[in-house]
């Protein structure tokens, strides 16, 4: 378990304000700054732009085979 994620696992909170803006920094942390093994060490953010970036090139590339004239 990472410090982050500990940190809000084993925290007592006053209000339940308090809990949701730990709670939105993991969230944050997790999604756009956790690097993870399985996408190339990217963090899931990252690698979803990447993916979403490679499928639009990858339209382009389908939009001008299809058009091309015999």
């Amino acid at each position: 378990m990472d410090w982050i994620q500990s940190s809000v696992y084993r925290t007592t909170y006053a209000t339940g304000k308090h809990a949701l803006y730990d709670v939105s920094d993991y969230i944050g942390w997790y999604n756009h700054q956790r690097m993870h093994s399985t996408n190339d060490n990217y963090s899931p953010v990252e690698y979803e732009n990447q993916w979403s970036k490679a499928m639009q090139e990858l339209d382009k590339k389908w939009a001008s085979f299809c058009t091309k004239k015999g």
